[in-house]
């Protein structure tokens, strides 16, 4: 009985020698420096010398502020016209970046915060609702919960992007489809009705023509048209749906400075 009871004291003895042995690897290896995985910045810690912190507890943010991307969220018919590899054309002030859809989340979410729903915005352009992001971090926007919202990640690549700052926004275009030689209006110069366009044109004598117009690619501010009017004729700029053929106006050309 003595034998058997020096056996299991032995056995107990070499299990807390070795239980100890983890637990010293485990506070050395706390004492070491941890490392980001990558440069960057931080721009949060929560936490001081000497806390205690339970496992998981996120005690500092790291942005990655050398391989920045946008974040948007966008609504069903924006989601629709997008695709990986797409081409991005970013602007803000006098600068200009490039970049492309890098990632579109195969889930909508009714939990977005991120940008206004494109779709009124049609095929061409997401206008100023990107948000810049470094490795983690969203910049909130207008909750639209009562529609589910797609996120879209593209990166952004360009000379002085060390300019930005992250969380802003930066205007985008995507460029979902693209023509050439094609005759384009003003997409404030339609008006629907009964799901077909129409506008109004300016004839001799100031009076005015209805037309139906058949329209291709649309973007926030123009559209293509594709047969109705040509080159040269002059439309109405935001007609309201009380114009009748015939009606004789004062009219003022408007003049063209985004060349």
């Amino acid at each position: 009985m003595l034998t058997g009871g020096l056996s299991q004291g032995q056995d107990l003895l070499e299990q807390l020698q070795e239980a100890e042995k983890q637990q010293v690897e485990i506070i050395n290896k706390l004492r070491q420096p941890v490392l980001a995985d990558f440069s960057g910045i931080v721009v949060k810690v929560d936490a001081e010398k000497g806390d205690t912190v339970t496992a998981g507890r996120e005690i500092i943010t790291v942005y990655d502020n050398q391989n920045l991307k946008t974040v948007t969220s966008v609504g069903y018919n924006d989601a629709r016209r997008l695709e990986k590899g797409q081409k991005v054309n970013y602007s803000l002030e006098d600068m200009e970046f490039q970049g492309e859809v890098i990632f579109i989340d195969p889930v909508a979410s009714n939990n977005s915060s991120l940008s206004p729903d494109l779709s009124a915005q049609m095929e061409s352009g997401f206008g100023d609702i990107s948000s810049m992001m470094g490795g983690m971090g969203s910049l909130p926007g207008v909750d639209l919960s009562s529609e589910p919202q797609v996120k879209v990640e593209m990166s952004i690549v360009g000379e002085g992007l060390n300019k930005l700052i992250i969380g802003f926004t930066v205007n985008a275009e995507v460029e979902t489809r693209t023509k050439d030689n094609v005759l384009t209006l003003s997409a404030f110069s339609l008006l629907k009705e009964k799901g077909d366009y129409y506008l109004y044109t300016l004839e001799e004598g100031n009076t005015l023509l209805r037309r139906d117009v058949e329209i291709g690619l649309e973007s926030a501010l123009s559209v293509e048209v594709i047969s109705g009017v040509e080159e040269g004729d002059l439309v109405v700029l935001s007609p309201s749906a009380d114009l009748e053929t015939g009606q004789i106006v004062d009219a003022e050309t408007a003049v063209n400075d985004t060349d």
